[in-house]
């Protein structure tokens, strides 16, 4: 879990001020994610939505392959950004959970 690792480091830099911190740090990327990823969907249904109508205008075959594909790897940015968001999740429940151990140590 490298990932993890990367966090516990976080949270045990002197630079770190507080558990509140390094949630609200978890709360931005969360925000952050929804922003990044919501612009990408949406920019990639409309390159597919182009893709599927310049397919009409020409050969339907011609073009099948590359919007299948396009679309298999759309798919797959989805889910690994869902997966993103859940990690980033549990990070923050990892870190509230950790809060006063954390507090305690500090």
């Amino acid at each position: 879990m490298q990932v993890m690792r990367k966090t516990t480091g976080v949270m045990n830099d002197p630079g770190v001020k507080s558990v509140d911190e390094i949630i609200g740090m978890f709360d931005r990327w969360i925000n952050e994610y929804h922003s990044r990823v919501d612009n990408c969907i949406g920019g990639i249904h409309t390159n597919l939505h182009e893709l599927i109508s310049n397919s009409r205008v020409s050969e339907p075959s011609e073009n099948s392959a590359e919007i299948l594909g396009l679309e298999t790897h759309a798919t797959q940015f989805v889910e690994n950004c869902k997966d993103l968001f859940l990690l980033i999740q549990e990070l923050k429940q990892h870190a509230l959970l950790q809060k006063p151990t954390l507090q305690a140590a500090r």
